[in-house]
């Protein structure tokens, strides 16, 4: 990302928290669907219970992609070989493909989709017990604090850990790594073509296959960390690998992709607004860095 070169950490975690409570103000209704859609637990269309576990959501969402971004910003500063600040050739055409001045080069496909993946599971840390307390709320109601007391014992505040990680991991992939390759490819590969030639243009469609990419590779991660989030008893549910024997057993293949619609909707939705976001966004808290 074009943005993540030329702030530093401290930026970079600012624009990824603005940008991740915007998200969550925007999605929420559709993150708590598929929660609901995972567990087998009747649907509602209530603003009250759409909007449950929100303070969780956003303090989650803020937070991970804070560490997902000034992660992800590092470790392209480092892979690059440049430092804060100066000209950035991620996106700059001019360059040859192989090198840019100063020994900074543009990052191949797969140096962008483990630098993603690497920010995202870094991120799972602070994310697992956030989304534990959500799931708690959307299930049971009240308040933060009665779903953090029934957390409170040290072996339940990370459970899903394993499938949290996996699952930033990937998603992370799909909206830091994937938009700005697909972007790059469009942009490059089709010159002249007045669909893609803004960034703006070609966002939709980069949008569209993030949102798949982080959706169906990272869905059955998702589905068995909410099923054992919102068991902490373990009445239902055990371990990770036991969880997702369970859910085999009871739907089969498929059954792991339950609530995938209302998932792609809200990742389609949130690749678009960060991505179009977080640029817009930096330059307005720190436009001295974009000079």
């Amino acid at each position: 990302n074009k943005m993540s070169t030329k702030l530093t950490g401290y930026q970079n975690a600012t624009v990824g928290v603005t940008v991740g409570i915007v998200e969550v103000l925007c999605c929420q209704p559709l993150n708590y669907w598929k929660n609901m859609k995972q567990q087998g637990l009747p649907l509602s269309f209530h603003p009250r219970r759409l909007y449950r576990g929100l303070g969780a959501a956003a303090v989650n969402m803020g937070s991970c992609t804070m560490i997902q971004f000034a992660v992800g910003g590092s470790l392209r500063r480092l892979a690059v070989g440049g430092g804060v600040g100066g000209e950035d050739d991620h996106y700059d055409r001019r360059r040859h493909r192989g090198g840019g001045e100063g020994g900074r080069r543009r990052l191949r496909p797969h140096e962008e989709m483990g630098i993603g993946f690497a920010a995202g599971a870094i991120s799972a840390i602070a994310g697992s017990p956030l989304t534990l307390i959500m799931i708690q709320q959307q299930v049971r109601g009240g308040r933060s604090f009665d779903a953090l007391r029934r957390i409170s014992n040290p072996r339940d505040i990370y459970r899903g850990f394993v499938g949290v990680a996996m699952r930033e991991g990937l998603w992370t992939c799909g909206y830091l790594s994937f938009p700005p390759i697909v972007r790059r490819y469009l942009m490059e590969s089709c010159p002249g073509n007045e669909f893609f030639d803004t960034d703006a243009k070609a966002r939709v469609p980069a949008a569209l296959l993030g949102g798949f990419f982080a959706c169906y590779l990272s869905h059955p991660f998702d589905t068995i960390k909410t099923c054992m989030q919102g068991d902490v008893e373990r009445r239902s549910y055990g371990t990770f690998t036991e969880t997702a024997r369970k859910i085999y057993i009871i739907g089969g293949p498929t059954a792991f992709y339950r609530g995938a619609a209302f998932r792609y909707g809200r990742m389609a939705c949130a690749v678009y607004l960060i991505d179009s976001l977080q640029g817009e966004v930096g330059r307005r808290l720190y436009p001295d860095a974009f000079k």
